[in-house]
């Protein structure tokens, strides 16, 4: 039987290229949705949450607890948006939880336990499973949270970060745990002695954590100099991270990128409002420098809007209150920096407009003054400083003379004031300021020290003036002991970091991490009495593990780049040999068609179908590659076929040629009554027309009709014939 092998192929490649269509296009609509996701939730929940519960207003908190509710509800199955209001009507309903806890004397929390007990937040049906999947998850994510609270409590160090992040994993623990469905009444038991285990090792690492006392934090100044280096280095993070920010959003505005612009002008926008107020003049700076990125994005808006407008499609205002890529309408998005004031902001739209249409004179005039208004204010500030300082080492002279006097009360009144200067001293002049806190802890220690020899019981008052030559000498023994470890001490630390070093040189992170832990431990064996080199030995040994912990995240990033490449070198190895056999393929079917073999060329254009479908989407590129291959190899059994259907029409027309002379002969045989023989020729006749290609159906249908009749006219015979046989017996 010969197949239109052409007609195949073509159809076979179309239902092909539909379902990559539709793969492309639900690909689309699926980003599309994620970008444009947020067009459902234009307003900020969490902050209006936020708002409420600080406000004591609990029926604005249920109001907007029940308008996410109502959204999530009505959200279409299966989509980006439900997903994040379930995810918002789980934070709104944790924070809502948290502040009830507090409170009895109001019913939101028995309104949301309605709903917890009608399942909304445990088994919602965006994400329903059957009963054996769930119960794998809550025991993976049981374990998970077990693993966690083990890897806190095996620390060497237990702090009190350590114990607040195992106190917050035991409570999560402990909501799965009640998850756990009553009738597994085993797995139940089994979880529930894990987790009071997991309990009492939090609560016995608890107790054993030594809390400084009130008294003893209020009296330790070095506290003041660590929160102050600790706030310097948070400034520092948060201005690195507005510079990249500058340079994504100047990267996006350069290509005119909208939706990118408007996200990481929101990013820049939250970090310099949230810069700290103290710092005034470089947060007024930064903030400036956010409104001229502000305006930038506003124009791109604009200028696209305006395009768009012009083909005629869409009015301008219809066009602005489109929803953007991130959500809300594009006004919405874009505001301005907030924090700005007033004279600055005017002076910054003045700056802003002279960059379009020039500066004038009047905005010349304008920053003159200015300038000179803030040379003024940093003069101030300089001389403010200068007086300070100046009564800071007045004061710390005074505290030496009471010092030396023995007149300690008085040198820890004037400690107290000198403490009060440190503080009122200008936080612009970061490196003074440091500087004085130094010196006030340094007469600090002295006082300390002072008051320490005074109060120290003089042993030798009852003894004899022979035993004080004696007891002398042992004390100069145990000097120079002390002495001796000390150098021992510094000795041991340089070796310390020289080993570190080596070890990083060499990427060896568990040797440098291991040198480190005793390297801490020198550094915290050396003498208190000795605090500045303490104090410095700390500093390189914090520096030394900043080492280390550099050196630990490029390994992790380098093994995950192996880890990748393996992958990819695996996906292209196989790719290769899909290649080769698709290729292998397709030669076979080349040889079945020149071989007039239609039906093994069908079963092998279906397997090297099957190959091309078994490889994966990504990279797109290389997929697209052999896609291309395939498609060039159509055209050579295209031409192929359409040779062999040729033949095939030929050998058709001498077949139907055949049958006509046997259909002809067939008839002639009726009219000499040769009634078997027409019989016997009429039904391999009809054998043949079975056989003819479907190109040949007009000839097909034509010789069917006829044999039918000659089928007729054979019947017919036969009865004629039993007639007369019958009519010749009765005679």
């Amino acid at each position: 039987m010969i197949l239109d092998f052409d007609k195949f192929l073509e159809k076979n490649m179309m239902d092909f290229l539909d379902k990559k269509r539709s793969e492309v296009s639900d690909r689309a609509e699926s980003l599309r949705e994620e970008e444009f996701s947020m067009f459902e939730i234009t307003e900020d929940y969490s902050k209006d949450i936020s708002e409420a519960l600080k406000a004591n207003d609990m029926e604005r908190a249920k109001e907007i607890f029940e308008e996410v509710k109502n959204k999530y509800v009505q959200a279409p199955e299966e989509t980006i948006s439900k997903k994040r209001l379930y995810t918002i009507m789980e934070e709104i309903y944790e924070r809502i939880k948290d502040y009830e806890e507090g409170r009895k004397d109001s019913n939101l929390f028995e309104t949301i336990h309605d709903y917890e007990e009608k399942g909304l937040f445990t088994n919602p049906e965006l994400f329903k499973q059957k009963e054996e999947e769930t119960i794998g998850i809550i025991i993976s994510s049981l374990n998970l949270k077990e693993k966690e609270i083990e890897d806190l409590t095996s620390k060497d160090e237990f702090g009190i970060a350590d114990l607040e992040k195992a106190v917050s994993s035991y409570r999560e623990l402990k909501e799965l745990v009640k998850k756990i469905p009553e009738d597994r009444v085993d797995l139940k038991a089994k979880a529930s002695e894990r987790t009071l285990s997991l309990f009492y090792a939090i609560k016995k690492l608890k107790d054993g954590i030594a809390e400084p006392s009130k008294a003893e934090a209020e009296k330790d100044p070095e506290a003041e100099i660590r929160a102050l280096e600790d706030k310097l280095a948070e400034i520092r993070i948060a201005k690195e991270k507005i510079v990249r920010t500058h340079q994504d959003i100047n990267g996006f505005l350069e290509k005119k990128d909208l939706a990118g612009s408007v996200s990481e002008y929101k990013k820049l926008k939250r970090l310099c409002e949230s810069f700290p107020k103290e710092l005034s003049e470089e947060r007024i700076a930064l903030l400036a420098d956010a409104m001229s990125i502000y305006e930038r994005v506003k124009k791109l808006r604009d200028d696209i809007l305006s395009s768009q407008a012009s083909k005629g499609k869409e009015s301008l205002e219809k066009l602005r209150k489109k929803p953007s890529g991130s959500g809300g309408a594009l006004d919405e998005e874009l505001e301005p920096p907030q924090g700005l004031p007033d004279d600055a902001q005017v002076i910054k739209a003045k700056a802003d407009k002279g960059l379009e249409k020039g500066l004038d004179d009047q905005k010349s005039e304008e920053g003159k003054k200015d300038e000179e208004k803030n040379e003024k204010d940093d003069e101030k500030d300089s001389q403010a400083a200068r007086d300070l300082r100046k009564s800071i080492d007045d004061s710390l002279k005074r505290i030496d003379g009471l010092i030396g006097k023995n007149d300690l009360k008085a040198s820890m009144q004037e400690y107290i004031g000198l403490k009060k200067l440190c503080r009122d001293y200008p936080k612009s002049d970061h490196e003074g300021r440091s500087e004085v806190h130094r010196l006030a802890l340094d007469a600090y220690k002295s006082i300390r020290k002072a008051k320490g020899a005074r109060n120290q019981p003089d042993h030798q008052s009852h003894q004899g003036r022979d035993k004080k030559s004696r007891s002398g000498r042992v004390g100069d023994e145990t000097a120079g002991k002390q002495g001796e470890s000390v150098e021992k001490l510094r000795v041991e630390i340089a070796l310390s970091h020289r080993r570190i070093a080596d070890a990083i040189d060499r990427m060896d992170a568990a040797s440098a991490m291991k040198e480190y832990l005793k390297l801490k431990k020198f550094c915290q064996s050396f003498p208190k009495s000795e605090a500045h080199e303490r104090v410095s030995l700390m500093s390189d040994a914090l520096r030394s593990y900043n080492k280390i912990k550099k050196l630990k995240n490029t390994l992790s990033k380098r093994k995950e780049n192996d880890e990748d490449q393996a992958r990819e070198d695996a996906d292209s190895s196989r790719f290769d040999d899909v290649r080769a056999d698709v290729l292998d393929k397709i030669a076979h079917i080349k040889e079945f068609l020149a071989q007039k073999d239609s039906q093994s060329a069908i079963t092998a254009y279906a397997e090297m179908k099957h190959l091309f479908n078994s490889v994966p989407d990504e990279p797109f590129e290389r997929k697209r590659s052999l896609y291309e291959e395939i498609l060039s190899a159509h055209l050579d059994m295209a031409l192929l076929d359409k040779d062999f259907k040729n033949k095939s029409l030929i050998d058709g027309s001498e077949k139907v040629k055949e049958i006509r002379d046997n259909l002809s002969q067939a008839r002639d045989f009726i009219s000499k009554k040769m009634i078997d023989d027409a019989s016997h020729l009429l039904l391999e006749a009809k054998h043949k027309i079975m056989m003819l290609p479907r190109e040949e159906f007009d000839e097909k249908y034509d010789l069917m009709k006829k044999a039918e009749g000659l089928e007729h006219d054979v019947v017919f015979s036969k009865n004629l014939e039993s007639i007369d046989s019958r009519q010749a017996a009765m005679k």
